[in-house]
């Protein structure tokens, strides 16, 4: 049978897991000698390791969708017990995968935020200035939500339209940090908003390559 090829995703993936602070999140290969993954379904956030063990029988792992400005992903075809297989999942959105030789072997990596709590401590709602300030491409956003909410954190531009949607996630009480990335984006200014039940705040960003 056709070998497929390691993605050049797989192998950036080879390079990032190396990131000792990265949470790996475990999926099994033909659990309990079935044409099975398991769990079919992950929760993950930005940065994630997701990684597939084979267990039993002869399987790979392909995408078959991943949201726009992912890369794409394909194991090895192999049948050896305990091979294993990674990927970095890098943007917010459902990754769908399956099994090329095994007709309805599929699962999905739904990928909510790259969003950090980084405290559980706080008694206000509040939006931090972003650091640094301007910025080039990189910078840091904190908030803080003194109780459990639904969270809305999006960027727009000067004309008011949106280019970039943060978080939009059930968070618990805490201090929140998100490591915005606005390489896709031109120069100029930018504005941020978060929304958490009644509370909204606006802050200016600057953008200078």
């Amino acid at each position: 049978m056709k070998t497929k090829l390691l993605s050049f995703a797989f192998l950036i993936s080879l390079f990032l897991i190396s990131n000792a602070n990265a949470v790996v999140r475990n999926i099994n290969v033909g659990q309990g000698g079935g044409n099975t993954f398991s769990p079919s379904n992950v929760a993950a956030n930005v940065g994630d390791t997701i990684k597939w063990t084979w267990v039993s029988g002869f399987h790979d792992v392909t995408s078959n969708s991943v949201p726009g400005g992912a890369a794409s992903f394909a194991s090895i075809q192999t049948g050896t017990v305990g091979f294993t297989f990674i990927y970095v999942v890098q943007v917010v959105g459902v990754y769908n995968y399956e099994c090329t030789i095994h007709s309805g072997m599929n699962g999905s990596i739904s990928v909510v935020s790259g969003v950090k709590q980084i405290s559980s401590i706080v008694d206000v709602f509040e939006l931090k200035q972003n650091f640094p300030n301007p910025f080039n491409p990189e910078t840091k956003i904190k908030f803080s939500i003194p109780s459990n909410e639904f969270v809305t954190l999006s960027v727009y531009d000067l004309s008011g339209k949106e280019v970039s949607n943060l978080v939009k996630n059930n968070l618990t009480a805490g201090v929140y940090e998100y490591d915005f990335n606005g390489a896709n984006l031109s120069s100029g200014i930018y504005f941020y908003t978060i929304r958490a039940g009644n509370f909204t705040e606006t802050k200016r960003m600057i953008l200078v390559k």
